[in-house]
C-alpha cells in the first residue's frame, strides 16, 4: 500500500529488498511508504524502517532490547533513530560493509515482538 511521499529509494535496491524480505515474512506484517522511507508495521504499530539521513542514507531502524542498548552503541554501525513510539530506537547502517542478515532479521524479530505486543 502506497502512503506519503514517493519513495526515495528503488524497489529493486538489494538492500530494500533484503529487509522487506525479512520484515514481510513475519506474520500480518505490511509495509507503507512515510517519510521517504519503507516503514514495516503490525496491526498500525511500526516495527522497522528501511531508510535513514545524510549520514546513514541504507540504515533499518528498530526497537532494540533495552538492556543491549549500550553494547549496540559500542558498535559504530549503529546510531540512535528517530522515536516512532514511547520506545527507543536504533539504526542500524547496512551500508557499512557486507550486511549480516541473520543479525537483522534476529534485530527486526525482536522489534516486532515488541511493536505487536503494544
Amino acid at each position: 500500500m502506497q502512503e506519503g511521499p514517493v519513495p526515495a529509494y528503488s524497489d529493486d535496491d538489494p538492500l530494500l529488498r533484503g529487509v522487506r524480505r525479512i520484515c514481510l515474512a513475519l506474520p500480518h506484517a505490511e509495509e507503507v511508504w512515510r517519510w521517504e522511507r519503507a516503514v514495516f508495521r503490525v496491526e498500525e504499530d511500526t516495527f522497522a524502517t528501511f531508510g535513514g539521513d545524510s549520514d546513514f542514507p541504507f540504515a533499518v531502524a528498530f526497537m532494540p532490547d533495552p538492556a543491549k542498548i549500550d553494547s549496540f552503541l559500542d558498535n559504530e554501525a549503529f546510531v540512535v533513530a528517530n522515536q516512532f513510539s514511547a520506545h527507543p530506537w536504533l539504526g542500524l547502517d547496512l551500508a557499512n560493509g557486507t550486511v549480516d542478515w541473520s543479525q537483522v532479521e534476529a534485530l527486526v524479530k525482536y522489534s516486532y515482538d515488541k511493536a505487536s505486543d503494544c
